[in-house]
């Protein structure tokens, strides 16, 4: 598309590629701090992230550790607001079955890039079982019980869906 797709250049493109993923990496990290603690832990995480030396490496040889890492990233973010577990006012219904796609979704693009991120489908399982425990004495279990379960299955159909097009060279 840019006229990059020679031997000489294509590196150049990859290497743009991994800034800009590792950039929303930076972001994501912001936004999964803001949304677990407050602003200033959100900015704390971003600067941590933007000074590690590994992600400006691995932009430079063109890896795919830069795509994977923001997926995984994004993926804690949506099972957060798919479990609230950190805020007990905010309650599980069914207007968070979006979070539990978009968060199966994005595991399965960082499953596409590295098949060994794909164990991160289970951060949903545990943050559902932590919701359990913690709220199984209260009066609208049977409802978010409901959520979790259907939720999980949304994910990890989402989760195949992703992998099976980005990714169908493992299925041929």
């Amino acid at each position: 598309w840019v006229g990059m797709g020679d031997y000489d250049s294509i590196t150049l493109a990859g290497r743009a590629m991994s800034g800009v993923f590792d950039l929303l990496a930076v972001w994501m990290l912001y936004l999964l701090g803001k949304r677990l603690y407050d602003k200033r832990i959100g900015l704390l995480a971003a600067a941590l992230g933007a000074a590690a030396v590994l992600p400006i490496q691995l932009s430079h040889y063109f890896t795919v550790d830069s795509f994977s890492t923001v997926f995984v990233i994004a993926g804690f973010y949506f099972a957060i607001q798919a479990i609230p577990i950190h805020a007990p006012d905010e309650e599980i219904s069914g207007s968070n079955l979006i979070h539990f796609v978009l968060f199966g979704f994005v595991i399965g693009l960082a499953g596409a890039c590295k098949v060994n991120t794909l164990p991160a489908l289970g951060i949903i399982a545990l943050a559902g079982i932590a919701w359990i425990i913690a709220e199984w004495k209260k009066a609208k279990f049977a409802l978010g019980l409901k959520v979790i379960l259907f939720g999980w299955g949304l994910a990890v159909l989402a989760a195949f869906v992703a992998f099976r097009i980005f990714q169908p060279y493992a299925f041929s």
